[in-house]
């Protein structure tokens, strides 16, 4: 018996040993993605699609006029859309990178281009 109760006490700390050492940040997997347009439209939506799955967005948002938006994400690689009914904004690929920001910029001839990653 005494035995059995040192084996669960050893193994008890051994799990806690392990789980003691993970920070919170450990399970963040999030990174932003920015993006601003120079040419902007006042009905551009913008739609984000997982690089494996084009046809499905996992994530849509209209613009409202704003030159800038800020869109959390998790680790991965995207697929960008624009749309908008006065204006043609070609789709872009891009990387969203643990604790990072991406930054896509679409100039005044609506060509988009991914920046720095910060």
């Amino acid at each position: 018996m005494k035995l059995n109760v040192e084996k669960v006490l050893l193994l008890f700390l051994l799990v806690f040993s392990f789980t003691s050492c993970l920070k919170e940040d450990d399970f963040n997997q999030d990174g932003y993605l920015n993006i601003s347009f120079s040419n902007r439209s006042s009905d551009i939506i913008l739609s984000i699609y997982s690089i494996e799955n084009e046809t499905i967005p996992i994530y849509k948002v209209s613009m409202d006029n704003r030159a800038e938006i800020n869109i959390p994400l998790n680790v991965g690689n995207y697929i960008l859309k624009p749309y908008s009914g006065s204006a043609f904004y070609g789709s872009i690929g891009f990387q969203i990178m643990k604790n990072k920001t991406t930054y896509i910029e679409f100039d005044n001839n609506n060509i988009g281009t991914v920046m720095d990653t910060y």
